[in-house]
């Protein structure tokens, strides 16, 4: 069972279906694998949702639900596709900024004061 706090973006009956995934690839930030499934689904990754969560279902772009509370859940249609879950959050991009900016800093600031006492 599978509680979403929203409505997925596709009609999913409840039922049993069959369904496989094959290749599973745990990568830095990113799960990826294959899924077939006979009817529209929902995909479920027990990683902690958090806005900085990514999905893509055959390299598109889609909307990742909470699930349970705290997890993530994705709607696919029926058939083989290929799934991502990439993980970059703002935090990391703003803290690479602010490291790259003090590196700057640093560097023009030694310069500066390197020449001064010449």
């Amino acid at each position: 069972l599978i509680i979403l706090e929203e409505e997925p973006d596709l009609e999913i009956i409840p039922k049993d279906i069959e369904y496989s995934v094959d290749d599973i690839r745990q990568q830095y930030n990113t799960i990826s694998f294959s899924v077939e499934t006979t009817d529209p689904s929902l995909v479920f990754l027990s990683e902690s949702y958090s806005p900085g969560w990514s999905a893509y279902v055959d390299e598109k772009k889609v909307n990742i639900m909470r699930a349970n509370y705290i997890f993530q859940s994705i709607a696919i249609p029926r058939g083989a596709h290929k799934i991502a879950f990439k993980y970059n959050p703002k935090s990391f991009r703003i803290g690479v900024l602010v490291s790259f900016v003090t590196l700057i800093f640093l560097v023009l600031y030694t310069y500066k004061y390197a020449n001064a006492k010449k």
